[in-house]
């Protein structure tokens, strides 16, 4: 009975076991093995039971476990299954006397594997290379190329946003599988190209010089000129491609993606659905000259833009953080984070200041609503610019904000520079009016950058009044400086305004700002702007002043 009850175990175990003896002959199997061999395999050899490419192989791993070394293989099976064998070297008081094969099917595994693999490394919608692949790719190529020409290809599709906002995610969708269908079919066999972005695509041209990658890059442009069918729609698609080439160690492949891409924003800038090779004189500043209002508006689609917070504190309770300045930031593909005074004069000059003032806006009353929720009422201070003076309906946007971020008026404190006051005193002035009738707090920013006279303050219904960090920098080293802030300090108190000293970064400084009765100050004392995620630490840390 006991003798049956272990050979019904051995019979139905969840991995499968072949016993060998000695001559590497089979003595018995588990029922789990059924399909996987012969339906009497006993007397056999082993090696007549695996395919004959795998022989020499499972022959060596059975000599060694006989030898009393446990062994592991994976061999491919019939049917297109996979098996994995760990050879145990059976004993008994003798030594090894046989051995155990364990066998485990792994067919799903494998296949679960290669999946993920594919997954990671594919793009799931147009079935070509995803970044990562690609960028390793063009890393090893450009690491070969120290005698051999390559070159890049950067395609941006123009107008991709109105096809998905007129006919929607599946037509765009659709749009996207042809169109690498048609990169695949334009290409040599060893070209390489890959789905980037959202509509943007990179094709890794070896051994080809800018000349040929150019013959290249306008046969793709034709290629896509016939309309692209989307669900019952034609759809027609144009593209900009900026080219970058060239050999030699110092051409990495963020160095080659980054001039193809300001290549690409010069293609869009000379009227799209054209190629543009990179101009070796093209600098980061370039970004900002050429296309940068595409730039813009490409970086805001694709969430590049964030906010960083610093934190202002109150000079005469300990430096506790009472409020926090909202600052934008580029998260830019190829050049890092990009600081204000890197595109805000740009985005000014092409109005694309508006849309980004709405988003750094609406973005830090979210983040000061999840302050709000962990027990953190930190006022919110965010900047204007001039061309956003003009914004007729601009107070009632703020409000909006505040309301669907379950904020007050009271929770905000538009900036407006005090150079934008000089430029544009009357849409200053109303602008503060309809603000205050709302209830959001004004403050004037940077006031001294350009040594107004003080009686400036006084026609404007400001209630903060924030000192430029020029004024701060002086106090130190003039007496002169030191009593014109005084006196800025003393008349901004008579006018009901709160005031906040910018770039502190001294105790010393801190500490005369608090003997000038100076409300509110900020800098690198402190801290820096900082992400959200870092704010909490740093902002627990402010020290004492």
């Amino acid at each position: 009975m006991r003798e049956e009850r272990y050979r019904e175990l051995f019979r139905y175990a969840p991995e499968g076991v072949i016993s060998l003896d000695a001559g590497g002959r089979v003595l018995g199997t588990s029922g789990s093995l059924r399909g996987l061999l012969p339906e009497e395999p006993c007397g056999e050899r082993l090696l007549r039971l695996v395919p004959p490419g795998e022989q020499e192989m499972v022959s060596r791993a059975v000599q060694g476990a006989l030898r009393g070394e446990l062994r592991e293989m994976e061999i491919p099976c019939s049917g297109g299954r996979r098996l994995h064998l760990t050879l145990v070297p059976a004993r008994t008081g003798e030594g090894v006397v046989g051995v155990s094969v364990v066998v485990r099917d792994v067919t799903g595994r494998r296949a679960l594997e290669e999946q993920l693999l594919r997954e990671a490394l594919m793009d799931p919608l147009t079935g070509l290379l995803n970044r990562t692949l690609f960028l390793d790719r063009l890393e090893h190529a450009a690491c070969r190329s120290r005698h051999a020409a390559i070159a890049l290809l950067y395609m941006d599709l123009d107008g991709f946003k109105e096809i998905n906002d007129t006919f929607g995610h599946e037509a765009g969708d659709e749009v996207l599988r042809e169109v690498a269908r048609r990169l695949r079919s334009g290409l040599r066999p060893g070209d390489t190209a890959a789905r980037i972005g959202g509509d943007e695509f990179g094709i890794l041209l070896e051994d080809s010089r800018a000349s040929e990658a150019l013959r290249v890059a306008r046969r793709l442009l034709e290629d896509l000129r016939e309309p692209i069918a989307a669900g019952e729609r034609r759809v027609c698609v144009a593209a900009s491609v900026g080219i970058a080439a060239g050999r030699g160690e110092d051409r990495g492949a963020l160095h080659l993606m980054r001039r193809a891409d300001l290549a690409m924003y010069r293609a869009k800038q000379r009227g799209k659905n054209r190629c543009e090779v990179f101009d070796p004189a093209a600098t980061p500043q370039a970004l900002e000259r050429a296309g940068v209002r595409e730039a813009l508006q490409q970086a805001m689609d694709r969430g590049e833009f964030t906010v960083h917070y610093q934190p202002v504190v109150a000079l005469a309770r300990g430096g506790r953080p009472v409020a926090v300045e909202a600052l934008a930031r580029w998260r830019h593909r190829h050049l890092g984070l990009m600081l204000p005074d890197q595109f805000i004069l740009s985005a000014e000059q092409t109005g694309m200041i508006v849309p980004l003032g709405q988003l750094v806006l609406e973005e830090a009353c979210r983040t000061a609503a999840r302050w709000r929720q962990s027990g953190r009422r930190l006022r919110l201070g965010v900047n204007l610019s001039p061309r956003e003076l003009w914004q007729q309906d601009l107070p009632e946007r703020a409000a909006a904000a505040l309301r669907r971020a379950g904020l007050g008026p009271q929770d905000l404190q538009l900036e407006l520079a005090e150079s934008a006051l000089l430029q544009e005193p009357e849409a200053a002035a109303g602008l503060l009016h309809r603000l205050g009738r709302l209830g959001i707090g004004a403050a004037i920013d940077d006031f001294g950058g350009a040594r107004s006279p003080l009686g400036l303050l006084g026609r404007f219904a400001a209630d903060g009044l924030k000192l430029d960090r020029s004024f701060v920098r002086g106090l130190e080293k003039s007496r002169e400086e030191a009593a014109i802030a005084r006196a800025v300090i003393e008349l901004a108190h008579r006018l009901g305004m709160q005031v906040t000293a910018k770039g502190v970064e001294t105790e010393a400084q801190a500490t005369l700002l608090r003997g000038m009765g100076c409300d509110l100050a900020q800098g690198h004392l402190f801290s820096p702007p900082l992400p959200e995620r870092e704010l909490g630490l740093h902002a627990g840390a402010t020290p004492s002043v």
